[in-house]
């Protein structure tokens, strides 16, 4: 056993001491949900609350936009991974759950995408304790009540749990209601944005300073004319230094906007690799754009710090949009079906309840076909 999976059992071995020593305190429901109800916490919540409610209303107002965009974003997404599930397009499940791995090494499963656990436990926290927090403070800028606010633990998956008093809510008005409902997702929002600049402007410049490796060149490409072989190490174009952006490196491709601008048909470029061989290269139209023909990848300076600080940045943004989206989906228990039940119950009346049931169907019909649809197709 590895140094890696020993530090996960002594991490599970002190959660139980923990919940040994402050059994009094913690409730506990099915052997699987531990919940620790903290005064601090919420004093938090409202001291953050008090000290700008201008601010936070506003803040939280524009939330209310992103998120619903959010939902609107979702559903167009999860229909078209369905559409690409029925058609065969995807022969995979288009849905999978992330779950920590005691292992140092991410794997990929049927249905799942298992990271390493510190991992894990990092992203999952920056995730849940803000999403929870936002409720929090969201509620308390109109004055809910808080029923509850604490730390939880679902098995293995450490959160936080804010519950707003439901009869307060229900008293206020629509505007209220949306920003409390739509108050973690916007945070999840942000969170991600936040990780995607500090990667862009912090870690990326350090880590990839110059130069890009060609890792494949398209047959009969310009680049193939061009006589550039897979394996290359690019550091000039036009007499410029190749700096990858991140916008370039999550594609992966490109055509070096930074140094020679937007491409054109029939525009000349030429290429200085590591050994200062030089690579004229014309091109050619496809698709009605400008083609090159390659796909490369950055290279990556030998900083072990920054690497692992890369791959936990992408992990967060990645997995916190993604549960923004997926949090936002009009679906009964989400986030994303309280928005949508408050809404039709204002605006459409007496059709709100049929018009529910009907969206709820359909969104859940649209995961299960993501999640069983590749499998239960490869049986015909």
């Amino acid at each position: 056993m590895d140094l890696y999976s020993v530090s996960v059992i002594l991490f599970f071995a002190m959660i139980a001491i923990v919940l040994y020593v402050d059994r009094k305190k913690i409730e506990h429901s099915h052997l699987v949900l531990f919940m620790r109800r903290t005064k601090r916490f919420g004093k938090f919540i409202d001291d953050v609350a008090k000290c700008c409610p201008k601010f936070w209303r506003f803040f939280y107002n524009i939330g209310v936009i992103i998120a619903i965009l959010a939902m609107i974003y979702g559903m167009f997404l999860i229909g078209l991974a369905s559409y690409k599930v029925i058609s065969g397009e995807i022969t995979e499940p288009a849905l999978k759950l992330v779950l920590p791995s005691i292992s140092s090494q991410e794997t990929v499963g049927d249905f799942s995408i298992n990271i390493p656990f510190w991992t894990w436990v990092l992203v999952v926290g920056l995730i849940l304790v803000p999403h929870e927090l936002s409720h929090g403070i969201a509620a308390r800028i109109d004055k809910i009540k808080l029923k509850s606010v604490g730390l939880m633990l679902l098995a293995f998956f450490p959160g936080a749990f804010v519950e707003p008093d439901d009869v307060q809510l229900n008293r206020k008005k629509l505007a209220t209601k949306l920003r409390v409902f739509c108050a973690g997702t916007y945070v999840n929002i942000l969170t991600a944005l936040i990780a995607i600049l500090l990667i862009a402007f912090v870690v990326f410049p350090v880590l990839f300073q110059s130069g890009v490796e060609i890792i494949q060149v398209d047959e009969n490409s310009p680049a193939s004319l061009a006589g550039i072989p897979n394996g290359t190490i690019m550091v000039e174009v036009n007499n410029q230094p190749i700096k990858t952006t991140y916008v370039e490196f999550i594609q992966p491709y490109g055509y070096f906007l930074d140094e020679v601008g937007i491409p054109e048909i029939g525009q000349e470029l030429i290429f200085k690799d590591s050994t200062g061989k030089i690579y004229t290269v014309i091109l050619d139209e496809q698709n009605s754009q400008a083609h090159l023909g390659i796909l490369y990848t950055p290279i990556p300076a030998n900083n072990p710090f920054y690497l692992q600080l890369l791959d936990f940045l992408q992990k967060l943004w990645m997995f916190s949009f993604a549960v923004a989206i997926f949090n936002m989906l009009p679906l009964g228990p989400l986030d994303g079906g309280q928005v949508f039940i408050v809404l039709t119950d204002k605006y459409l009346g007496k059709n709100a309840k049929r018009a529910q049931k009907t969206v709820f169907a359909i969104t859940g019909i649209l995961l299960l076909t993501m999640l069983f649809g590749s499998s239960i197709i490869g049986l015909f």
